[in-house]
């Protein structure tokens, strides 16, 4: 019955003729079906919207209902009697007012209605105290009753209505399930969610319900009652479907949590509601239990999610050494979430052979601050389903996977690592590994020459990997092997930061004959979207060793951030420190066709940001932000050979913001002799809208003059703390000085100055003229020419 209504209200959303989100029909198709049922002497409907439930009863339009849906906003709603004798749906609905205290009903309300099947009273926004009238036993014909937002106190009343098959309890308060319920031979769903008993000590009447097949409690109050609800569900023989957890976790057939409880509790029970369940979590468990199989339970056939948060006795998930049938363990298990196990050293105990089949099902792995785990993956297992690995602030080896097990990693899509300070590489290098077994062995070769020992084939290993994010790994000296690039080609976003001896993101394979195996003059990732090298990268010296270079040749690079390189002179990371920078333009190196946004801050080596020719590989650039590079002279170098440059229809076509903070050496955003460079100097920056420029103390003006005309965008310009700025645009030799002209700034809307010690005005001598001009704001800037104070005075509404 589930799936078939189900399947029928998704053909209804796919028709239209339902909304999503809450599942409303459309009114034009509600007064369509309901003009419908009631061409029909028997199935009549009606539903109210505007009027009290006790108005519609007294204009005697419910006599001959079949349905009544009620829905009304009303301060002070009260039920009548009813005389409705061939009603059999009654579902009413009130937005409960603030001065709404309680509900009256007549003592007679239900008395014209006792062939009812189907009663739902609902209150919105608030608990709403209620007594029901004795009239409501005679309901012995209800099949579904949900009383949800009640205030109800006793409800020994639910044992009278013995056709009962569904209790829906939502948001209700009460003291106690009346024990009768167990009598209640037709009740096959109980809903319990976010209900408050009030009696403290559970009667276990739901081991009494027999019949019942559906159980929810999501949550229930006081929490301390969900274990002894879980052991009486374990007696249940038609049980097929139960949720004991928080809303926030994904919502599956079976499903279970439990918070604080004595685990050995559910020990030795017949039907233990821990086998049964699809989704487990387990939060703050105690009672004696080192593991989870087999000292709390057995098998857990079902068992698909896996959640285990701050179990201090917890030691491994799995004993294999035990006594088991290995096929009944955990054999669908695809999502396990371990937090704050504070003496979890291993996820399975036993030797290899035992344990490998563990994790050749599961799809995601996340373990959080697990201090004593050591050793994770066993070195020859399989990891071939998974897709998200997420590992943060746990103890690790010097080298996270082994060889075979990176090659089984072919499905991980997501990888996170945070606060491993012992990991210094993630993979296994294939010549580290290979010395390491002929140390081991005393023998470099085994009937094979050894150069064909050490030299790893190609590799498509982690062909699916999308996403790579390092944080705070205080010893990691690189992420890859350099000779497992080409088997990265999904490769879209890699974060970094905290990890101050990372040197590169692929490190050396260490052997000489590795590029005549592979072509690795070129590092191609075709599909990296997002590059983001944080904050404290001290030791980072590039993407890939120097003698490599770096490309992605697909030229899909959308965001870039490089952060805290102390000793990178240049951020284009495959040349050195020394490398003349001019000497290699950025488009000669790294093609950056679709680059939208590039971030960089405290390279404090770093004298130039582009080269003149570096327009050409800017196309796409939208947002440029640049802070605390303290040798910062030029945003774009001058190039002083004077080679022309090829026409261009413009320079940075689609610049929209530019921001930079904390620069001191910095001298102007676009020299004047740069300018003179372009032949087409009159399309510089077409679509540059904002300008941010803060605490640049060397800085003395932003533009030359002659760059006016090229700013038809500009929108906002903010200008702080920058102790040596005057003006915004600055006259050239040629120019001459021609006062009371005009700086026209079509578009600005938005002018902040502040703590500005020497400047004085947009141009010496110059007048703004910004017809859009609506906040001008000058603060602490005591040179400012008296034109700026007319405007901040007279023209500014206040």
């Amino acid at each position: 019955m589930r799936s078939s209504i189900g399947a029928v209200v998704k053909d209804l959303l796919d028709s239209c003729l339902l909304t999503r989100g809450s599942v409303k029909m459309h009114t034009m198709v509600r007064d369509a079906a309901l003009w419908i049922a009631n061409r029909s002497d028997d199935c009549k409907m009606l539903v109210n919207v505007d009027k009290p439930l006790s108005t519609v009863a007294e204009d005697n339009n419910i006599r001959d209902c079949f349905a009544l849906s009620s829905w009304w906003f009303n301060e002070s709603p009260f039920f009548c009697q009813l005389h409705a004798p061939n009603l059999k749906m009654l579902l009413v609905n009130i937005s409960a007012h603030s001065s709404l205290n309680s509900l009256d009903l007549s003592p007679l309300t239900f008395e014209g209605i006792q062939g009812l099947q189907v009663f739902s009273l609902t209150i919105n926004y608030k608990i709403v105290p209620i007594s029901f009238p004795p009239s409501i036993q005679l309901l012995t014909n209800v099949r579904t009753l949900r009383l949800n937002g009640l205030m109800l106190g006793d409800i020994s009343f639910i044992a009278s209505l013995t056709s009962l098959e569904i209790l829906d309890l939502r948001r209700c308060y009460f003291n106690e399930l009346p024990i009768e319920i167990g009598k209640l031979e037709s009740l096959k769903l109980i809903d319990l969610s976010e209900c408050h008993i009030s009696e403290n000590n559970y009667n276990g009447v739901l081991r009494k319900c027999s019949q019942l097949e559906e159980l929810y409690a999501l949550p229930c109050y006081p929490e301390a009652n969900v274990p002894n609800i879980i052991i009486d569900t374990d007696i249940l023989p038609k049980l097929q479907r139960f949720v004991l957890t928080h809303s926030y976790f994904p919502k599956k057939k079976i499903f279970t949590e439990l918070k604080n409880s004595n685990i050995s509790q559910l020990k030795g029970s017949k039907m233990n509601i821990l086998q049964m369940s699809e989704t487990i979590s387990l939060t703050g468990l105690h009672g004696g239990c080192n593991n989870i199989i087999p000292d709390m339970v057995g098998s857990l056939n079902n068992l698909s999610t896996f959640h285990l948060t701050e179990c201090k006795e917890i030691k491994c998930i799995v004993d294999a050494t035990c006594d088991l049938k290995e096929d009944d363990l955990i054999p669908r298990l695809v999502e396990l979430c371990l937090k704050s196990l504070d003496n979890l050293t291993e996820l399975c105990h036993g030797s290899p052979l035992q344990v490998l089949h563990y994790f050749e099902k599961l799809e995601v792995l996340d373990v959080y601050n697990c201090p004593q785990l050591y050793i994770i993956f066993p070195r020859q297992c399989n990891l071939r389903n998974l897709k998200i690995l997420s590992l943060s602030y746990c103890r690790t080896d010097e080298v996270l996977f082994s060889e075979s097990v990176a090659q089984s990693l072919q499905q991980l899509e997501q990888l996170t690592i945070k606060g491993s300070q012992e990991l210094k590489h993630l993979i296994e290098c294939p010549l580290k590994k290979k010395k390491h077994l002929i140390a081991a062995s005393g023998s470099e070769h085994d009937g094979c020459s050894t150069s064909e020992e050490i030299v790893p084939a190609p590799m498509n290993l982690i062909t699916n990997l999308r996403d790579v994010t390092i944080h705070n790994c205080q010893s990691l000296e690189s992420i890859f092997p350099l000779c497992y690039v080409e088997g990265l080609p999904r490769l879209q976003m890699i974060k970094i930061s905290y990890s101050p001896k990372l040197k590169y993101v692929f490190g050396k394979c260490d052997h000489e004959h590795l590029s005549s195996h592979q072509n690795l003059n070129q590092v191609t990732l075709p599909h990296l979207e997002v590059l983001k090298l944080g904050s404290y990268l001290n030791n980072f010296s590039g993407m890939c060793p120097a003698n490599y270079q770096t490309n992605w040749l697909s030229q899909s690079l959308r965001i870039l951030t490089i952060g805290t390189f102390p000793n990178v002179a240049i951020p284009w990371f495959n040349l050195n420190v020394g490398y003349d920078q001019r000497q290699h333009p950025l488009n000669e190196i790294w093609s950056f066709q679709c680059l939208e946004r590039l971030t960089v801050g405290h390279c404090e080596q770093l004298k130039y940001l582009f080269s003149i020719e570096s327009h050409r590989s800017l196309p796409e650039l939208m947002y440029l932000s640049i802070s605390h590079c303290q040798e910062l002279e030029q945003i774009v170098a001058e190039n002083e050979e004077l080679v022309q440059l090829p026409n261009a229809e413009s320079y940075f076509p689609k610049l929209k913001d530019i921001s930079v903070y904390n620069c001191n050496n910095l001298k102007s955003l676009f020299p004047n002799k740069v300018l003179g460079q372009l032949p087409n100097a009159e399309s510089v920056f077409p679509m540059l809208k904002n300008i941010s420029v803060r605490d640049c103390d060397n800085l003395k003006s932003l533009f030359p003059l002659s760059m006016v005309t090229m700013l038809p965008q500009l929108s906002t310009l903010h200008l702080t703390g920058s102790t040596q700025l005057q003006v915004v645009f600055t006259h050239s030799q040629g120019d001459g000085i021609m006062n009371e002209i005009e700086i026209i700034l079509p578009n600005l809307t938005d002018l902040a100055l502040a703590n500005l010690p020497n400047f004085v005005d947009i141009c010496h001598g110059s007048k703004l003229h910004a017809v859009k001009l609506q906040r001008l704001g000058i603060f602490n800037c005591p040179k400012t020419a008296s034109s700026l104070r007319i405007i901040e005075v007279t023209f500014l509404p206040r």
